[in-house]
């Protein structure tokens, strides 16, 4: 197959000669010129990826069918309002959406303003415990998850969702971070590891552990592996991925071994060795909130309020029982001298 034909099989984007010539008079490759053509970052994964389709080392069936750009883009609330309006007017910015190399079906990016929005729409939740007794799509866990962090005093580390409805199907915007900029924590730690632990302490010292590993549990998030928590070389920080948020009743992430225990309290040993660890084990490596953030982390516990979250849940359609009960059940049991490692225990018994 011909490389600009494979690249546009991959991307499902007619590539541009002209920037495919411009690339590689500034030295690229011709696999990385001819992705760029296509509008995307040359990352490896996509590389290699062309190279096979190129060389007929994998096919792509001839009844794929790329997504489409939009006719039409609706708010799914009055907070989405503004930017439904804006991503409506540039609905020729579309893109297929590429993240590590892999085609994301049904997503795509638009952008408004000079920022660029992934507009997401993702599978059934997955085999964590309580997932499925929750009825609402991702798209709106995507939304829902952002309001309880602003909530929460925490939507700094937060992408900016909205929820939207894309030719009358429900999707999650959100605030695109660059992969030129961005990387998963957990990569990074490999990279730099000196960097990476000292990112983490100093979240640990400023109490934000704590109030994380408190949002993720009373949310349901079961899956703040390290690829979902994104950093940069200077040390900004976000928490990506909840389409597999508000889960219900049955969330009990201590005896599941589908939930992932958050990356930043198991950040020390890796993965599997943690897993091979006994309870008791696994206290030892998890971090604790210091001594003096523990009068201002109990104050900020007692002051989220559950009437709160069930004014945001509610409008979304998720049952806010769940959550609610998760917050009262922290608040009723975490005292001043219990609080220093509560928030490594609810995730482990």
């Amino acid at each position: 197959m011909e490389l600009l034909e494979a690249a546009q099989r991959l991307c499902g984007v007619e590539p541009s000669q002209e920037a495919y010539n411009i690339s590689l008079r500034a030295g690229s490759t011709s696999e990385e010129a001819a992705i760029v053509a296509c509008g995307n970052k040359a990352t490896p994964k996509l590389v290699e990826a062309l190279k096979a389709l190129v060389s007929g080392g994998i096919t792509i069936p001839k009844n794929h069918h790329p997504v489409q750009k939009p006719a039409e883009i609706a708010p799914g609330n009055t907070a989405a309002v503004a930017l439904a309006q804006k991503l409506s007017q540039n609905l020729d910015s579309f893109k297929p959406a590429h993240l590590n190399g892999k085609h994301v079906q049904n997503s795509f990016f638009l952008s408004a303003e000079g920022q660029d929005w992934l507009i997401k729409t993702d599978p059934d939740p997955g085999p964590v415990l309580g997932e499925k007794e929750e009825r609402v799509g991702a798209p709106v866990r995507e939304a829902a998850f952002h309001d309880l962090a602003v909530l929460f005093g925490l939507h700094k580390y937060i992408a900016e969702t909205r929820l939207l409805y894309v030719d009358g199907k429900q999707a999650a915007a959100i605030q695109f971070l660059p992969q030129r900029d961005w990387q998963p924590i957990q990569d990074a730690m490999q990279e730099n590891t000196a960097s990476t632990s000292a990112l983490i302490e100093n979240l640990r010292l400023d109490g934000l552990l704590f109030r994380f590993s408190v949002l993720d549990y009373v949310a349901g998030n079961g899956d703040r592996h390290g690829h979902n928590i994104l950093t940069t070389d200077k040390h900004e920080l976000k928490l990506i991925d909840h389409g597999s948020s508000m889960a219900g009743p049955s969330f009990h992430p201590g005896i599941d071994p589908n939930a992932f225990v958050p990356y930043y309290l198991r950040s020390k040993v890796s993965e599997q060795d943690f897993h091979q660890m006994k309870p008791a084990q696994k206290l030892q490596v998890m971090p604790s909130l210091p001594t003096w953030q523990i009068a201002r982390a109990v104050q900020w516990l007692r002051g989220l309020l559950p009437e709160k979250i069930d004014q945001t849940l509610r409008p979304y359609g998720i049952d806010p029982k769940p959550i609610v009960d998760r917050l009262v059940k922290i608040q009723t049991e975490t005292s001043p001298s219990q609080a220093a490692g509560y928030m490594n225990r609810i995730w482990i018994s």
